[in-house]
C-alpha cells in the first residue's frame, strides 16, 4: 500500500477504506481534543469545591462548639443547689457531662483528618482543649469535694467559699472568656465559605470556558482533516461526473475521463469510458434506425388514411340503402293492409336493419375515437336521477331475462356533476347490458360509491355478475375489438365493440376500465372517475329554446311527487321548487293516499313500480275518487314497452313520461294541462332588437364549418350525427331554432336527398 501522507493520496486504498481511514482521525481528534478540555476544567472545578468543603465543615463544627461552650457558661448557677445535696448532685453531673461533650466535640475537629485552613484557629482550638480538660479535672475535684459538705449545715459556708473560689480559677476565666474568641473565629471562617463558593463557581465557569474552546478547537481541526480528505476522494469523481454531463448535454462522444485512481473511481472513470464508446457506436445505429422508423410511420400512417376513407366509404354504401330499408320497414309497420305473417317479416327486416345500424355506429365510434375526433361534451345534469334512469332501463331487461338485479347507491352521492352524461350513459349500459347478457342464473349487481374531494367528486362505478365468468387468457382479449367470450350463443347477440368502446370512451375520461373475474363465478367490472360538482344543473335543465324559465304567472300548484327512489324525488322537486311549485314527497301509493287527502295537489307525478300500493292501484284510486277527479295524473316508468304505458293511461294516467325523466319534456307537459304561462329571464335591448330582426329573417344558417360538418355526415349516411349537430344547434342559439328544426325533421325521416339538398342550399357556392 502506497501512502503520501503530506497531500493524504491513498491511491491504492479503496474509497471505503479511505473514507473510514480520514473519518476516524478526524474523531480521534476531536475525542482526544474534547478530553483533554474536561480533564483539565474537571481539575480546577474539584480542587475549589475541596476547599468550599473544608470551609463549610470548619464553619459546622465551630458553630457546635460555640452554641456548647455558650450553653455551659454559667457555671457559678451552681449556688443555689448548694442547700440541696440531692439537686447539686445532678446539677454537677450535668455539668461534668457537658464538658464531656466539648471535649469530644474538640477532638472530633482535631482528629477529623481536615486540618484548619486558618493555622490561629488551630492553635487556638488545641490550646482550649487543654483548657477544658484542666476545668473538668478542678469542676470534678471541685464536685468530690463539695458534695459531703452539702449534707450538713455547718459546711455550706464552706461549699460556698469552694465555689468562689472555682468561679475565680484561672481555668474559669479562660473557659468563659473562648466563646468570644471563637465568635471572631466563627466570623473569618464564614468569610472563608464564601471565598470558597466564589472560587468554585469561577472554577466552574473556567471549567466551561476550557471544555468549549478544546471542543471547538478539537471540532475544527476534525472538520479540516475530514473535508481535506472528502477533497482526496471528490476530486477524481468530480471529474468522471464533468465528463459525464459534457457528453450528456452536448452528445459529445468522442470525450474521455482521464483515470487517476486505482479505487472505484478508477474503476467507474473507465467503465465510463467503455459506455461513452459503445453509446457512440448505437447513435451511428439509432440514425439507421430512424431511417427505417420513419418510413414504417409514413407506411401506417397511408394504411391508417386507407381504413379511414375505407370505413367513410363503407359507411356511406351501406347506410344509402339501409336507411331506405328502415323507412320503408316503418311505413309498411303502420300498414292496415299486411297481414299478420307480412308484419312479422317487416318487423323482421326492422330488427335486422336496427342490429345492422348499431354494427355500423359501433365501427364509426370506435373509428372516430382511435382517429382522435370524439370530443367528450361535458354539460351539468342531475347524477342520481341519471343513475336511476340507467339502472330502471337495465333492471327492466334482467326481469325480462329471470335474473336478479340490484341498485347501490351511496349516500353521499353529488347532487349534480359536470361530465359527459351520453358518453357514461353508453359505458353503464354497455358494462350492466354486457353482464345481463352473459348471467343466466343469479344476478346482476350495480354499485357507485363517492368520495367528497376540495374541487369536486371521486366516483367508484362497479358492475358485478354471477354469469360464465372468464380465463386468464381470455381477459388479456376482452376489451379488444370484435372479442367477444363465453357461450358461443351469446356471441351472436352483440357486435364485439361495446367494451372496447367503453374502454377506450374510458380513458377519454383520465381513467381505465378493469376487469376481474373468474370461470364459472362470474365477472366484475369497475371504474373510477374524478368529476366537478355541479351548482348550477337545475337552471341549465330548466333553459329551453325561449331561454332560462324562471317561473310560472298565476296561482300557485301543488305537485305531488310518488315514487320509492329518492333520486327520482329530488330531480322532480328540486327542478319545480324554484320555479315556484309547492311540492310534496311520498314512497308509495298508500303514503300518497294519506297525503293526497290532505293536500289535495293539483298533479300528480307517480312511478308504477312501487312496493306497498304499485302506481296502478294509486291511478285507479285518484280517478275513483270525485274529489280527486280533476287532479292531473303523470305516470312515469322507465319501461319502453307500449303494452305498459297502455296499462299507465287505463288506469287513470292522463299522459305517460318515460324515465329518465327529460326536464323539457316534463315542462311541456305541465304548461299543456295547467295552461302555463313561463316566465323567463328577461334579454338586454340588444338582444331583444337581434331576435325581432331574426323572427323577420325565415331561416337563419349556421357557420360554414357547421354546414360543412353536416354536408359530410348526410354523404357518410351518419343520421345519429346529423341529429346530434341539430341538437347542438338548438341548444346554442334561438335563431337556428328554424333550421334545425328542418334538419330534424328530415333526419328523421330518413330523407337523405331532400337533406343533402337543403343544406347544400345553405352553403354560398353551392346556390344555383
Amino acid at each position: 500500500m502506497y501512502i503520501k501522507f503530506g497531500s493524504l493520496k491513498f491511491h491504492f486504498m479503496s474509497i471505503k477504506s479511505k473514507i473510514i481511514s480520514g473519518y476516524s482521525i478526524a474523531l480521534g481528534v476531536a475525542f482526544a481534543g474534547t478530553s483533554l478540555g474536561f480533564a483539565i476544567g474537571n481539575y480546577y472545578q474539584n480542587k475549589a469545591q475541596q476547599e468550599q468543603q473544608i470551609a463549610s465543615y470548619e464553619n459546622r463544627l465551630l458553630s457546635a462548639l460555640q452554641l456548647d461552650v455558650l450553653y455551659n457558661r454559667p457555671a457559678k448557677q451552681l449556688a443555689p443547689y448548694l442547700q440541696d445535696p440531692e439537686v447539686f448532685r445532678k446539677e454537677s453531673s450535668a455539668l461534668l457531662k457537658r464538658l464531656q461533650n466539648i471535649q469530644e466535640l474538640l477532638a472530633k475537629h482535631n482528629n477529623s483528618g481536615k486540618p484548619a485552613t486558618l493555622e490561629d484557629l488551630q492553635t487556638f482550638l488545641e490550646d482550649y482543649e487543654v483548657t477544658v480538660e484542666e476545668f473538668k479535672q478542678r469542676a470534678t475535684t471541685f464536685q468530690k469535694t463539695v458534695q459531703p459538705l452539702t449534707q450538713k449545715l455547718e459546711g455550706l459556708e464552706t461549699a460556698q467559699q469552694l465555689l468562689i473560689n472555682l468561679v475565680k480559677s484561672p481555668e474559669f476565666v479562660a473557659f468563659i472568656e473562648a466563646p468570644d474568641l471563637m465568635g471572631e473565629f466563627y466570623q473569618l471562617v464564614i468569610q472563608r465559605e464564601i471565598d470558597a463558593e466564589q472560587a468554585l463557581n469561577d472554577a466552574q465557569f473556567l471549567r466551561t470556558q476550557i471544555i468549549v474552546f478544546s471542543f471547538g478547537l478539537s471540532g475544527g481541526v476534525a472538520l479540516i482533516l475530514a473535508l481535506y480528505n472528502s477533497h482526496a476522494i471528490a476530486k477524481p469523481l468530480q471529474t468522471v461526473t464533468n465528463v459525464a454531463q459534457l457528453v450528456t448535454r452536448d452528445s459529445n462522444f468522442n470525450l474521455q475521463v482521464p483515470v487517476q485512481t486505482n479505487d472505484e473511481v478508477g474503476v467507474l472513470a473507465t467503465s465510463l469510458n467503455q459506455l461513452i464508446g459503445r453509446v457512440k457506436e448505437l447513435m451511428t445505429e439509432k440514425q439507421a434506425y430512424i431511417m427505417q422508423l420513419e418510413q414504417a410511420k409514413e407506411t401506417a400512417h397511408a394504411a391508417n388514411q386507407a381504413k379511414s376513407d375505407f370505413l367513410a366509404n363503407m359507411s356511406h354504401e351501406l347506410r344509402t340503402p339501409l336507411n331506405g330499408i328502415l323507412g320503408y320497414a316503418q311505413i309498411l309497420e303502420h300498414s292496415e293492409t299486411m297481414s299478420e305473417e307480412e308484419n312479422k317479416g317487416i318487423d323482421i327486416i326492422k330488427q335486422c336493419g336496427l342490429h345492422l345500424l348499431k354494427l355500423i355506429n359501433d365501427i364509426l365510434d370506435l373509428s372516430k375515437i382511435e382517429a382522435r375526433k370524439l370530443d367528450l361534451l361535458v354539460k351539468e345534469f342531475h347524477f342520481p336521477s341519471f343513475l336511476q334512469g340507467v339502472a330502471e332501463i337495465c333492471r327492466i331487461r334482467a326481469e325480462q331475462k329471470g335474473i336478479n338485479f340490484y341498485y347501490y347507491p351511496n349516500q353521499n352521492l353529488p347532487t349534480g356533476i359536470r361530465a359527459d352524461e351520453k358518453r357514461l350513459q353508453q359505458v353503464l349500459i354497455n358494462l350492466l347490458s354486457n353482464g345481463i347478457k352473459f348471467t343466466d342464473i343469479g344476478s346482476v349487481t350495480f354499485t357507485v360509491t363517492a368520495q367528497k374531494l376540495s374541487d369536486g367528486h371521486h366516483l367508484h362505478f362497479e358492475v358485478k355478475d354471477t354469469g360464465v365468468g372468464m380465463t386468464p387468457e381470455q381477459q388479456q382479449k376482452i376489451f379488444l375489438p370484435f372479442e367477444q367470450v363465453g357461450d358461443r350463443t351469446k356471441k351472436i347477440e352483440g357486435t364485439g365493440l361495446g367494451l372496447a368502446i367503453s374502454q377506450k370512451i374510458v380513458k377519454l375520461m383520465d381513467s381505465q376500465l378493469e376487469v376481474r373475474s373468474e370461470l364459472g363465478k362470474g365477472s366484475t367490472f369497475c371504474f373510477d372517475l374524478e368529476v366537478p360538482e355541479a351548482r348550477e344543473w337545475a337552471i341549465v335543465s330548466r333553459t329551453v329554446k325561449q331561454g332560462t324559465i324562471l317561473g310560472y304567472q298565476g296561482k300557485k300548484y301543488h305537485v305531488l311527487v310518488v315514487d320509492d327512489r329518492w333520486e327520482n324525488r329530488s330531480l322532480v322537486v328540486s327542478l319545480l321548487k324554484v320555479l315556484g311549485f309547492e311540492m310534496s314527497e311520498a314512497k308509495n301509493g298508500k303514503e300518497a293516499l294519506e297525503k293526497i287527502l290532505v293536500f289535495l295537489p293539483d298533479v300528480v307525478i307517480t312511478d308504477l313500480m312501487m312496493p306497498v300500493m304499485n302506481g296502478y292501484e294509486f291511478l285507479k284510486y285518484i280517478r275513483s275518487s270525485e274529489k280527486l277527479k280533476d287532479v292531473v295524473a303523470i305516470a312515469s316508468s322507465a319501461s319502453v314497452f307500449d303494452s305498459h304505458q297502455q296499462e299507465a293511461i287505463d288506469a287513470g294516467a292522463d299522459v305517460f313520461l318515460p324515465k329518465p325523466i327529460q326536464t323539457d319534456k316534463l315542462l311541456q307537459i305541465l304548461q299543456q294541462y295547467l295552461d302555463l304561462e313561463w316566465v323567463y329571464e328577461q334579454k338586454t335591448t340588444a338582444s331583444a332588437q337581434v331576435t325581432e330582426v331574426r323572427k323577420s329573417e325565415e331561416i337563419v344558417s349556421p357557420a360554414m364549418k357547421v354546414l360543412q360538418e353536416l354536408l359530410t355526415l348526410v354523404e357518410d349516411g351518419d343520421i345519429q350525427g346529423v341529429v346530434e349537430v341539430a341538437e347542438e344547434l338548438l341548444a346554442s342559439d334561438v335563431a337556428f331554432t328554424p333550421f334545425a328544426q328542418e334538419i330534424l325533421q328530415l333526419a328523421n325521416s330518413f330523407q337523405l336527398k331532400q337533406l343533402k339538398t337543403f343544406i347544400k342550399a345553405h352553403i354560398p357556392h353551392h346556390k344555383i
